[in-house]
């Protein structure tokens, strides 16, 4: 009933404090409803600045998701969740991090799962990212090949401006 209350009377703390909201709505076991406010929050995070803080709200957006049973849905915004979550650990812990791999490789599981090519393109950047910090250049050739493939097969010309960029940068570091 607070949640309720807070977000009928209140409209501005659920754009400004979206975080009290959410956990009103996870404390009362409403899931659902609390996701959309942990989101907003983690983003309101990012742009203050405050990554481990926009951390721990998207990472409390995927515990009450992970409460929900599964669906296409449910995979779709853990799939925007977890891109969130690599690119605010790679600000707050560097590309190396072990988190940034994580949340990336969940990334592509699922954009292969649902079959979300233009999603699957920024996750495998995500990865890409990661094995060029680590010195990984064999998964790092890799990862380019599938990226400049999915640019092709999207005809997306910015896509293929990232992916040759990636191509570029890889080649760099190999010294070729």
């Amino acid at each position: 009933r607070i949640a309720k209350a807070l977000e009928e009377r209140f409209p501005d703390m659920a754009q400004g404090e979206p975080e009290v909201l959410a956990r009103h709505f996870a404390e009362a076991g409403l899931e659902e409803r609390a996701i959309p406010y942990w989101v907003k929050a983690g983003e309101l995070a990012t742009r203050r600045w405050a990554y481990r803080e926009a951390i721990a709200y998207f990472d409390r957006a995927l515990a009450s998701l992970k409460a929900l049973p599964q669906s296409a849905e449910r995979n779709m915004q853990e799939l925007g969740l977890q891109v969130l979550l690599g690119q605010a650990w790679i600000i707050a812990g560097g590309y190396t991090t072990q988190q940034v791999g994580v949340a990336f490789d969940r990334a592509r599981e699922l954009c292969e799962e649902i079959g979300d090519a233009n999603q699957l393109f920024f996750a495998l950047l995500g990865s890409w990212q990661l094995y060029i910090a680590k010195q990984q250049l064999p998964l790092a050739s890799a990862t380019v090949e599938r990226l400049l493939t999915l640019a092709r097969e999207q005809g997306n010309r910015d896509l293929a401006i990232e992916a040759h960029v990636a191509q570029l940068v890889t080649a760099f570091t190999l010294g070729a």
